[in-house]
């Protein structure tokens, strides 16, 4: 019976409890001003939380419409690279990675009078690419490509050779053999009227050499117009080396000639950057090879703008890269 009586004490308590908890909450009294205070400040609260959702998700719109037009605009500050300039970037990426081991190009005795190995450096690639100054292995294997391409193709090789843009940046720091090296090259070509392309480096800037070495003259051709009586000891240098191979060879010249060498000053395109002057260089060689002329006039360009255009350059570096994709070193 006290079993029973529990379970009906508890049932009817249960409905009790229910209808508690079923109650409508207190309304406040009117005139409570601490509830209505409560009650504004969380209005407050939510309108404030809400405007900061609202601008938070505005600014990830604006963010996100950023970033899609920043993808689909071009990147001023990034040059523009050609087909195959592409398609060497994409190379390098694939083939090279992290790596840093370098491409070897064999370099042929016909090019520069030696035979060696060049090594092809990822960092001197992304010059090219990048539009960055240019180093001296960039410059050889545009010359192979030249003497490729142009002189052995067109047989042009009676009329132009090349000296090593290494040895003759070199000169400060060996100049008798770099002397030797430039005598042997023009003994071992003489035919008459040839022209010599050498580039050579001063240590921040481009310039190029044209040499006669039967005719004894020595075109000077400079990207920023300067003059070669700014370079007075590869001037020296050049000249000892045009005395020596006349000796050798037993040319007679006049006494009047005989302490003089021949140097003109060529108006040639000039650049309007500092880092151009390498890429000005090639097109000197370029188009001079082209011309199928051993003879500069001062205004062997006078037909030229005066500089080159964006396009004249990224013939070049497309050439370049063509050839580089050619030998399938990468």
């Amino acid at each position: 019976m006290q079993f029973l009586s529990d379970v009906i004490g508890s049932y009817v308590a249960w409905p009790t409890n229910l209808v508690q908890i079923n109650k409508p909450p207190l309304q406040p009294k009117k005139g409570s001003k601490p509830q209505k205070l409560e009650v504004n400040r969380a209005a407050k609260l939510q309108r404030l939380e809400g405007n900061k959702a609202a601008k938070l998700a505005a600014t990830k719109n604006l963010d996100r419409g950023k970033s899609v037009a920043a993808a689909a605009a071009p990147n001023k500050s990034q040059p523009r690279l050609g087909k195959y300039g592409a398609c060497l970037d994409i190379q390098i990426k694939r083939n090279m990675g992290s790596s840093n081991d370098s491409p070897i190009v064999q370099m042929n005795q016909d090019i520069f009078g030696d035979e060696y190995i060049e090594y092809l450096e990822k960092e001197q690639m992304y010059d090219l690419l990048e539009h960055k100054e240019l180093s001296v292995t960039v410059i050889s294997l545009y010359i192979r490509f030249l003497y490729e391409k142009v002189v052995c193709t067109r047989k042009l090789s009676n009329k132009y050779s090349f000296l090593s843009p290494h040895k003759m940046s070199m000169w400060k720091l060996d100049p008798e053999n770099v002397k030797n090296y430039i005598v042997d090259m023009f003994l071992g070509n003489k035919e008459s009227d040839k022209l010599f392309l050498a580039p050579y480096n001063s240590g921040a800037h481009w310039v190029l050499f044209a040499i006669n070495a039967v005719s004894e003259v020595i075109y000077y051709l400079d990207p920023v117009h300067g003059d070669y009586t700014n370079h007075p000891g590869i001037k020296t240098m050049l000249d000892t080396a045009l005395k020596v191979y006349r000796a050798q060879r037993g040319a007679k010249v006049s006494k009047q000639k005989s302490n003089n060498i021949t140097w003109i000053s060529i108006k040639c395109p000039r650049q309007t950057n500092n880092i151009d002057c390498g890429y000005y260089v090639l097109r000197f060689m370029k188009e001079i090879v082209e011309k199928n002329k051993t003879i500069i006039p001062e205004t062997y360009f006078a037909n030229s703008s005066p500089s080159y255009s964006e396009e004249d350059l990224m013939e070049l570096k497309e050439e370049w890269c063509q050839y580089v994709l050619d030998m399938k070193i990468i």
